[in-house]
């Protein structure tokens, strides 16, 4: 991006850059080299939660107060669904747009999006599942699946429609 007074003379280039790495193993060794290179470290949350369990458990295991969120959430009419057609990938990276921009966290190109649903969704290794209320999109969410582990990859419920508590559902 240029930036200046716009006669040609003073203008200055400039670019930001961000880079974020979401370690999946230890990365305890490279923390060194990281470190002198600039990047700070932080500590992220995890939660491994056993999926073999029977349902009734898992449901046991889910916080009181998240699972008043989720029965709220079916009552107020929001419905998930999973996205599976090439044409719904743009409102759904719409949607994590406007989060992400509301938030002030960068979100990746949509060709990103693209990529991952045209190689990973076919082998098992994605899914994209939609809120909505009144055929609405309010919520999306994004799992990568790998080797037995689903990982949150992105997510986003709109503003406008918190009080249906989709984030919760989804």
């Amino acid at each position: 991006m240029w930036a200046g007074d716009g006669d040609g003379e003073s203008a200055k280039y400039w670019m930001a850059v961000l880079t974020e790495l979401r370690n999946l193993s230890d990365m305890s060794e490279a923390q060194p080299v990281l470190a002198a290179s600039g990047f700070a470290f932080e500590e992220h949350l995890n939660f491994l939660i056993d999926l073999t369990c029977p349902e009734a458990q898992l449901w046991q295991n889910v916080r009181s107060n998240a699972r008043r969120n989720i029965q709220k959430a079916r009552k107020s009419g929001v419905e998930v669904d999973e996205v599976t057609a090439t044409e719904d990938i743009p409102a759904a990276h719409a949607l994590l747009q406007q989060v992400y921009r509301r938030i002030q966290v960068p979100l990746p190109d949509r060709s990103l999006f693209d990529a991952a649903f045209t190689i990973l969704r076919p082998q098992g290794m994605l899914r994209i599942l939609r809120a909505r209320r009144e055929g609405v999109d309010i919520g999306v969410l994004l799992l990568l699946m790998y080797k037995g582990v689903m990982t949150y990859w992105y997510t986003g419920t709109l503003r406008e429609h918190a009080a249906y508590r989709a984030g919760d559902l989804l």
